[in-house]
């Protein structure tokens, strides 16, 4: 495999994490809203774990990215390491 096309599949499947942006997958910002941030341990396990979660619910790569910011957008609003439940997500 030619190191450039390696590179370009690499790219084209990672997903990157914005903070208060939100993430990047393929070319498309998937955006967040703005919350006061109080502590950001964990915000990247909320992430995943929010994506992980939706993904294996609904098979939608794209409702479960915008799951995930607001998944992290909760836990980067309380202070410590939180655990995010369900009734607790931030709108």
């Amino acid at each position: 495999m030619r190191h450039g096309l390696r590179e370009e599949l690499f790219a084209n499947n990672l997903i990157v994490t914005l903070g208060a942006k939100g993430c990047r997958y393929r070319g498309k910002v998937y955006g967040s809203t703005d919350v006061e941030v109080k502590d950001v341990s964990g915000a990247g396990d909320s992430f995943l774990s929010g994506l992980i979660y939706k993904y294996l619910e609904t098979k939608d790569i794209n409702v479960s990215l915008y799951y995930a910011n607001l998944v992290a957008r909760t836990a980067v609003a309380e202070r410590g390491v939180s655990i995010v439940r369900p009734e607790n997500l931030s709108k």
